[in-house]
């Protein structure tokens, strides 16, 4: 599986396992790569510079034109998640890469996260969203990972998707109590008490994330706070304490998480019969850590520096063809 960084804390410790093991069992590739940076070290969780430019961290030739086509529009897009299997924005684009190549997939499977019915058409999708005159809006650096114009019975809306792998939920802080901030918790009604979201660190990523969608919003016309939802892994805990809370906040359910396995359940659910193997390929990767759960144990006590012998788990069958086709 390669090397393995003892200095990770449970989750990405976890989802680093996890991605050596799909590099090695289900990419068949035995070699792994180095961490850019001033400290550069090698991970199993890497992959090779010459793997990385073959496009094999995503998981579908949609992904990989969707990455191709983001990176040629500007900035926005880190050049590290062609290589870092354990990267968010590599997760963005390997799931929405997929889902963007059918209405209707997307929609079932937006309406099944929202908890909705009634979402019917796709106006828009854009990853790593800005927009094009901050002042015009927040003005700030603020980015949301994808974000969603759709059409629903009660007319236009945005919907904000965060979308978190095993990186710190609340890395940046930003200051929000400004006068944009205020103006637009006034026009738009998002929070019930605006002095408090503005000033608790803890929801600012998210505050600042739901606030830049309503802003899209209202610049489209569009009357209704946006919804704001999340993905995250299962097991961080953070990220589903920090939502809860956030939720208290905001006027109305404007705001949902899903676990990444039960995102991945969703797509294959809802996948067409031609897009079924890329479907479970996503869900091999990111929603089914169970294939990887033998070697998490055996290496409990003690993470390995270098490549170990392959063991064949029960899936393998399964997931080589996946690969492969």
């Amino acid at each position: 599986l390669g090397p393995q960084n003892t200095g990770d804390g449970p989750l990405l410790r976890r989802v680093r396992l996890h991605q050596s093991w799909y590099r090695a069992e289900v990419l068949r590739l035995p070699r792994w790569g180095v961490t850019k940076g001033r400290s550069p070290r090698q991970l199993g969780s890497v992959l090779t510079d010459a793997d990385a430019a073959a496009g094999l961290n995503f998981t579908s030739p949609a992904a990989v034109d969707l990455f191709n086509t983001r990176h040629a529009a500007g900035w926005g897009i880190d050049p590290r998640c062609r290589s870092y299997m354990t990267s968010s924005q590599a997760l963005t684009l390997n799931l929405f890469g997929l889902l963007s190549q059918s209405e209707t997939w997307l929609l079932e499977c937006l309406n099944t996260w929202l908890g909705r019915s009634d979402l019917n058409h796709i106006e828009a999708l854009e990853l790593e969203f800005a927009p094009a005159r901050r002042s015009l809006h927040l003005n700030d650096q603020t980015r949301i990972d994808a974000l969603i114009v759709v059409t629903g019975d009660c007319g236009a809306e945005v919907v904000a998707v965060e979308v978190k792998y095993a990186d710190r939920f609340n890395s940046r802080h930003v200051d929000i109590s400004t006068p944009s901030y205020h103006q637009l918790a006034r026009r738009s009604g998002l929070w019930s008490e605006p002095s408090q979201v503005l000033t608790d660190r803890r929801v600012n990523q998210l505050a600042r994330i739901h606030a830049l969608a309503t802003s899209h919003g209202l610049a489209l016309d569009i009357d209704v706070p946006a919804s704001l939802l999340v993905l995250a892994h299962e097991l961080d805990t953070v990220a589903s304490t920090v939502v809860d809370e956030y939720m208290t906040c905001v006027t109305g359910p404007l705001v949902r998480r899903t676990s990444l396995r039960s995102a991945c359940a969703s797509i294959i659910a809802a996948a067409p019969s031609h897009q079924r193997a890329m479907a479970w390929n996503l869900q091999l990767r990111y929603g089914a850590e169970s294939e990887s759960a033998s070697y998490a144990a055996s290496i409990a006590a003690s993470l390995p520096t270098t490549g170990s012998p392959r063991r064949r788990s029960p899936a393998m069958s399964k997931a080589k063809a996946i690969s492969s086709g």
